[in-house]
């Protein structure tokens, strides 16, 4: 007796779906690995000036293949990182340099609130010996 399979329709890979064009405008990055089924190790499509070092560029091409830690996506991202920038342009990342900008405030105010608590460098204990202090 023979069965019949049911083939799992998952979309053609490789296709821009209008989903990964509004995720790629909103610089999501989360939306944009799961769109695209990517693993959480591989790099983002976006590039690095907005997702940092979890980003792309062309830069990082061609890819070593003694390199252990190397991804294996880099390739399939970088390509789509180039059609997106193509095709619908820059990704407005206003918002993600707000976010990055309020993290870095952030450190700096915990930053300076640690050294408030410790006394300036350059305000050593001074030192009088029992001569001078005598006179």
């Amino acid at each position: 007796m023979s069965t019949k399979r049911r083939i799992i329709n998952r979309g053609k890979p490789g296709r821009i779906t209008p989903e990964i064009v509004d995720a790629w405008k909103r610089a999501d990055f989360h939306a944009l690995h799961m769109l695209l089924r990517l693993r959480p190790r591989n790099a983002s499509p976006l590039p690095k000036e907005i997702a940092g070092p979890l980003g792309c560029s062309l830069d990082d091409l061609p890819i070593d293949l003694d390199d252990p830690n190397r991804d294996e996506a880099l390739p399939r991202v970088v390509a789509i990182q180039q059609e997106l920038l193509r095709i619908v342009g820059w990704p407005d990342c206003r918002h993600v340099y707000e976010e990055n900008l309020a993290d870095a405030e952030n450190g700096l105010r915990g930053v300076a609130s640690a050294l408030s608590i410790c006394p300036p460098a350059n305000t050593a204990p001074v030192l009088i010996s029992r001569a001078a202090a005598r006179t």
